[in-house]
Order: structure tokens, then sequence, then C-alpha cells
């Protein structure tokens, strides 16, 4: 396991932020959840602020719930682990991440929630980028990985007066660095309809010398049919896979590697027929950026060979979608619903999620 937790947010050099995070949908695509347990260290600082956050998304009103609280956390109290970390600030709120295991619990002046899931795994591990030592260099700035492609979430949520049981089919993700893209568009889908099949991909430009510079579109997937998979991530090609749509609500891109290609369309409803929830989130250079996510986005697949014939076509209207756009300009607070949302705006102190 990549665990950079334990090293480098005790090093006082420069800013951090990570990201440890589970998502599911319901078997019948009607709920799904996102749980975010999130550290930040901001440039130049010595506290490092925990954030804990769950969100619930419902197909059907188009709405979300969301509960948040945070923490400033001492050196003894950072996890060694994320496979094994416990963390509560009693009576209130707690967090528990066990493999087989997450329990946890928020009390906060917006809204309580508590959640005790039971995790089966039946996923592989997933690293993004082609080589393994990327991860622990200094570029690029922003790391992720799929801790699990593939589990299945029994137990139940609550937030508020809103109570779901499972099971949910999702994933577990984990992803760091010393600050978040520029722009980019990020899809993960763990349900199709017409196989057992898993992708992941993004596109993103990242901002170099104080955003005076922005690099042009770099995209990488993956994407596993059964037992097969196929995997567009080499370095030589990351800048060359045309991405012909990369908006708010949508991302299309044909990706290639030596054998294969892949034409991906992911788009989602508008949040005034489908549930999305905008974060702030914060980099570590003080600056702030709105992340756009839904959970029912559309997603169509076709995998092609060298020779333009068509292997599978696959689709599903479970896949999650999340978008961050420059443009948008962040609140003051920590979470915000999107300007079409009805949903009251959460006004929090705490803002990185």
């Amino acid at each position: 396991m990549i665990n950079p937790c334990a090293v480098m947010m005790r090093r006082l050099d420069g800013g951090l932020y990570e990201s440890f995070y589970f998502r599911g949908t319901s078997l019948d695509g009607q709920q799904a959840f996102w749980l975010k347990h999130n550290l930040l260290r901001k440039k130049d600082g010595k506290q490092i602020q925990l954030d804990l956050a769950i969100i619930l998304f419902d197909r059907t009103s188009h709405k979300t719930e969301l509960a948040h609280c945070s923490q400033i956390l001492s050196e003894d109290q950072l996890p060694v682990d994320w496979q094994s970390f416990h963390w509560s600030s009693h009576p209130h709120s707690f967090c528990q991440i066990q493999a087989e295991h997450l329990g946890g619990g928020i009390v906060a002046q917006s809204k309580n929630a508590r959640w005790d899931l039971q995790c089966q795994n039946q996923g592989e591990l997933l690293l993004h980028f082609p080589h393994e030592r990327w991860y622990h260099s200094a570029w690029p700035k922003k790391k992720l990985l799929t801790v699990s492609s593939r589990i299945l979430f029994h137990g139940s949520i609550q937030i508020g007066t809103q109570t779901l049981h499972g099971p949910w089919l999702g994933m577990q993700g984990h992803n760091w660095g010393r600050e978040h893209a520029y722009r980019y568009a990020y899809a993960n889908c763990t349900d199709f309809d017409q196989a057992d099949a898993y992708f992941d991909g993004l596109s993103a430009q990242l901002a170099i010398a104080h955003k005076r510079i922005i690099t042009p579109r770099l995209s990488l997937g993956v994407l596993c049919l059964g037992r097969q998979w196929y995997r567009f991530n080499q370095l030589e090609r990351a800048l060359f896979q045309p991405v012909t749509k990369l908006d708010h609500e949508n991302w299309q891109i044909e990706l290639s590697n030596r054998t294969h290609r892949l034409r991906v369309q992911v788009s989602a409803p508008s949040p005034e027929t489908c549930a999305w929830v905008a974060l702030n989130y914060d980099h570590p250079d003080g600056n702030r950026s709105v992340v756009r996510n839904t959970k029912f986005a559309q997603i169509n697949l076709e995998l092609l060979d060298k020779g333009q014939k068509l292997i599978q076509s696959i689709s599903s209207d479970r896949c999650e979608l999340e978008t961050l756009m420059p443009e948008d300009l962040p609140t003051m607070g920590y979470s915000t619903p999107l300007l079409m949302q009805t949903s009251d705006t959460e006004h929090l102190s705490s803002p990185h999620i």
C-alpha cells in the first residue's frame, strides 16, 4: 500500500492535502453515498486539519444531504495506516476505518449523521500512473490511486431524519498532493448494464509558474472487462488523447494504446433534474477551487481494436462525474449547493473536502 500520510504530513517544508474516500450506489441505482476523510496542512503551517464528511445523493428528489465536521490534529493523532484508523472527539464526532468495516458519526450545528458499514472487497488495487515511481517523485504534484476497484457495502447511513440501508456497490479511492489540478474531469463507474466491468479515467490541466503557464490536457484511463484490463495511461500518449468535450456536465474523449481504442462519453443532467453537490476544495497554498460531483451521470463506452472493429459497447447511468472549472468562484463556507438547486447553503467554518 502506498501510504504517504505518515511521512509527508509531518514535513514542514510544504503543504499537503490527502483524501481517503469511499463511494457506493444502491443496486437499484436510486441512492448513492460519498464518505470522505481528508487531511490538510497548509504551506508553512504546522496545524493538520481533519475534515470528515458524508453526502447522500437521491435520484428521485434530485437532492443531496451533507453532514460535516472538522478537527485540528496533533502529529501523534495522524493515521499511520489508513486501513486501520480511529479518531474521535468524544462524546461528539468519530470515525473508524478498517479493512472490513467503516463506522462513524458527526455531531454538527447543521446536521447530524451516523454510519455503520460492512465492506466486502471484491476488487483490485489500481495505480492510475503507469509506473509506481511516479507516486514517490515530486511530479506530478497530484497523486491518485484506487485502493479497491469494487466493494460491496452492507449496513446503514443516517443523515438528519433520513436513513438508508444497503447494499451499495462502489469503490475506495485515495489521492494526495501539494495542489489540486487547475481544471479536470474525472469519471468512475463500477456497475454497467451489459457486462462485469470497471472504468476509471480523467483529463486534467495543471498550472505551472503561479498559473502563468497552463498545460495541455493530460488524459489517462483504464477499463476492466471481466478479468481483462485495458490500460490507456502511457506517458507518451497522455498529451495526445483527443478530448472533444470537457465542461461542468460533460466529458468526451477517445483513449488509445498500442492495441486498442476506447471511446468515452460521459454526460450528466443539469442540477435541476439530477442530484449534484458543489464543494470548496482548499489548496495547501491557500487557494480554493469549486468541485462539482454527481453519482448519476450517463456513461457510454466503446472498445475497439486497432482496426476500428468494435469489441464491446457498454453503458450505465450510475457513473460518478466530478469536474473542476477554474471560472467557478468559491464561497466562504465549507460547502455550497449548485445555484440551480433549492436546498439551503451550508455555512461551515472548514472548507476542505
